[in-house]
């Protein structure tokens, strides 16, 4: 191991860089034409729709005409991108034919050719492969070139996280959009240029208009830079720079919901019809449905109560009281203690959606020891993440910026596993840096103190050149 570790250091951080891409890119690649299927998800039809009215000249739009607030607008006008470069190789588009997959009904059998899946697909290995790369230059600032490349090889060849680009939804672009925000932001806290925090602010923007849950960071990245700068009137400048620029990037899709909506209650949702008394709204629904107080088919009759609606009920519904009495009229009806083995459950459930994608549950009746040998090696890594964090948090403060946001709102975003998906580089690096923890301190018989001069840049000029940029 040590000579592995040892060869990557004499690699330059260009051809590392390169490296890493190619690497990436092969997987996913590898990924697109072997593994993944003729098949998309309920949420890629709508997207897929959205994209083709787009594309065709139609606006953005779910049925051709009517306009559409509902889904944030960046990764649609991404996918019609997918639908323009398929229309250059001479392919006809059309909408979507398709029928419930027989042995799995939340996935859609594809009926007809549909080549910009394919394109859209490899368009998302590439920005993918580019995360990558993004995550090894952060590492590379923190840990030393060869401990940053051997981990950002080890997380471009990382099944669990490189199998999602086969997914249209909005996930591979809401985490590449994440990291340039948390890369360009890393750069601000290294050299102190207000460039930096104006990059931070514009993809910060891009990421509000691909998931509107984003805009929490509102509240920590301000947070940071205080915490950085251990001045508070010091930290007041970038952060109002960095909400300006965040505004005025996407002001173009607010105020194209304002016009037609003219009320500021559309902050609160980023412009979008799926508002936060909507999430409360289906939220109360599904803790019926889990508590064994209603089926699942009235749980869908009360999600249809919404979606079935136009936009402009949508936000009425919202913003005149309706969606809030529903909601406590159906929180009402559980009588739960805060601390319950059913709450418990619940919270856990949430917990593990926060944890990799193992693909296992297919095989867990039938295959129960592929279903084994799927979910162990993830569930190692998680426990040595855990050891990770506990040993190594501080020193890639830089850097957590995606994996702390996020993880403060699990219980709201984790509802859905991919919902997590921004954060899986994060749970990767702490979970080899728990195993390399592990190897140095128990099997190589290393000090603590010592471990950390192995790992990392050299502290004292950290501290130094740190000292320096706060002074200016």
């Amino acid at each position: 191991m040590k000579n592995i570790i040892n060869s990557l250091s004499r690699i330059s951080k260009t051809k590392s860089c390169i490296l890493v891409l190619v690497i990436a890119l092969t997987v996913r690649i590898f990924i697109i034409v072997f593994i993944s299927t003729k098949s998309v998800s309920a949420d890629e039809t709508g997207y897929h729709q959205i994209a083709y009215n787009i594309s065709e000249g139609n606006g953005y739009s779910l049925k051709a005409g009517e306009q559409y607030y509902f889904r944030e607008p960046a990764y649609p006008v991404f996918l019609s991108l997918v639908f323009d470069i398929s229309k250059l190789f001479g392919n006809k588009l059309e909408p979507l034919s398709f029928e419930i997959n027989k042995k799995n009904d939340d996935k859609y059998a594809i009926l007809n050719n549909a080549p910009e899946i394919t394109i859209g697909r490899y368009l998302q290995a590439i920005l993918d492969s580019f995360v990558c790369v993004l995550f090894f230059l952060m590492l590379s600032s923190i840990l030393k070139q060869k401990y940053a490349l051997l981990i950002s090889i080890l997380f471009s060849m990382y099944y669990s996280h490189a199998y999602n680009i086969v997914y249209l939804v909005r996930e591979p672009l809401q985490t590449f959009f994440a990291i340039l925000m948390c890369y360009s932001l890393m750069l601000y806290f290294n050299y102190n240029k207000l460039k930096y925090i104006v990059l931070t602010g514009l993809f910060w923007a891009l990421l509000n208009l691909t998931f509107q849950v984003s805009i929490i960071f509102m509240v920590s990245i301000p947070v940071f830079i205080w915490i950085y700068k251990r001045n508070f009137v010091h930290a007041i400048k970038p952060s109002l720079i960095l909400v300006l620029v965040m505004f005025l990037t996407a002001s173009p899709w607010l105020i194209r919901t304002y016009s037609s909506f003219p009320d500021l209650r559309i902050l609160k949702s980023f412009g979008t019809s799926l508002t936060p008394e909507y999430i409360s709204y289906i939220g109360a629904a599904k803790k019926l449905t889990f508590y064994g107080l209603i089926d699942n088919d009235k749980e869908n009759s009360l999600d249809g109560y919404f979606l079935g609606a136009s936009e402009a009920q949508k936000f009425r519904v919202s913003w005149d009281g309706t969606l809030s009495r529903k909601t406590d009229s159906i929180n009402s009806l559980i009588h739960e203690p805060l601390i319950s083995k059913r709450s418990i459950v619940n919270t856990a459930l949430s917990i593990k959606n926060c944890m990799p994608q193992t693909f296992a549950g297919p095989y867990i009746t039938e295959k129960p020891l592929l279903a084994v040998m799927l979910f162990l090696p993830l569930l190692l890594l998680c426990l040595f993440a855990v050891i990770g964090i506990v040993k190594f948090f501080p020193d890639f403060f830089k850097i957590n910026i995606i994996f702390i946001t996020y993880l403060s709102v699990f219980f709201i975003l984790a509802t859905e596993k991919r919902r997590m998906f921004p954060i899986q580089p994060f749970v990767f690096l702490y979970g080899i840096m728990g195993i390399l923890y592990f190897y140095y301190r128990y099997i190589k018989k290393n000090e603590n103190k010592s471990i950390k001069e192995i790992f990392f840049i050299d502290e004292p000029s950290l501290k130094l050149s740190r000292e320096k940029i706060i002074e200016r």
